[in-house]
């Protein structure tokens, strides 16, 4: 059960966090570029890649103790599930005054998403296997 309190809590607050305005100061603090040379190593874009990548934890947390968050088909509930999020949350940022939809971001959340899904799908396939 705590298992998925925890992946449900980080889904919600996930979403919050799309949705509401974060304040200049956090904004400018986001986009500060870490290394001078790659642009594409923003903060606010490593905090998009692994908000979306710690959706595997409790799912593989609850896996190894025998508490799953989703009982059966979990690698096919988790995808269907963190992908389409990855970009709904962004899309979302159309709709919500002082918040900038940014694909890049969007991007940054699909590849958290999609790695997550391909961490749990081999763990949880070969501690599968491994039980047999």
């Amino acid at each position: 059960m705590v298992f998925k309190l925890v992946f449900w809590g980080w889904f919600m607050l996930i979403l919050a966090l799309n949705v509401i305005p974060l304040g200049d100061a956090a904004n400018q603090t986001l986009h500060n570029t870490l290394f001078e040379d790659f642009s594409f190593l923003r903060l606010d874009y490593l905090v998009h890649f692994f908000a979306f990548l710690f959706f595997m934890v409790p799912i593989l947390l609850g896996a190894m103790l025998d508490k799953p968050v989703f009982k059966e088909k979990a690698p096919l509930k988790y995808a269907l599930l963190i992908i389409p999020s990855a970009i709904v949350f962004e899309a979302l940022q159309f709709f919500v005054p002082f918040r900038k939809f940014n694909p890049i971001d969007m991007i940054y959340n699909l590849a958290g998403a999609l790695l997550g899904c391909l961490i749990v799908f081999i763990f949880l396939k070969f501690s599968r296997s491994a039980q047999k």
